[in-house]
């Protein structure tokens, strides 16, 4: 990664942040937020999911959103502003890649700009859904480049760690 590429990691994530955080003050609540948000209460109250409450997903979120909960406090917008770092941590990852493997930082920013306008990701990505933590995680994937023998060296994950065959 070039010296201006990593100069321009501060920013894109600020500027993202200040996109999505606006984004989800605006939008409108969806459907299945309350119940991710409930689900996330009721496990910081020490319930167990699938024992103490029905719960339709796997149980990896309502911790997650639990932990973030108390340490930011128990709200919607608690829980948004989670997402919207999620959202943001996953778009820097991109800008990380797109810039490692093409060594120009205005690819990383245009890639940036493409992740932040789609519909799919300022509509799904910025409410209390799996969307964005389950993509994080998935996104380590992404995350040591094939081939790259530094990473290994370095004592990264190697690349069989993260899914791939």
């Amino acid at each position: 990664m070039t010296r201006a590429a990593k100069l321009l990691l501060v920013p894109v994530l600020l500027l993202q942040v200040g996109f999505f955080g606006f984004v989800a003050a605006h939008r409108f609540i969806d459907g299945d937020e309350g119940a991710f948000l409930l689900a996330s209460r009721l496990v910081l109250a020490h319930k167990t999911p699938y024992l103490d409450f029905f719960y339709q997903q796997a149980p990896l979120l309502p911790y997650a959103y639990a932990l973030w909960m108390k340490v930011a406090g128990i709200s919607w917008f608690s829980g948004r502003a989670f997402t919207v770092l999620l959202t943001s941590l996953l778009g820097l990852l991109l800008y990380r890649h797109v810039c490692e493997q093409t060594g120009s930082w205005l690819a990383g920013i245009s890639a940036v700009v493409l992740f932040a306008s789609s519909t799919l990701v300022f509509a799904w990505f910025s409410v209390v859904k799996t969307y964005s933590l389950s993509d994080c995680f998935f996104s380590a994937r992404i995350s040591p480049s094939p081939g790259s023998p530094q990473r290994v060296r370095n004592g990264r994950w190697p690349w069989q760690a993260c899914g791939s065959d």
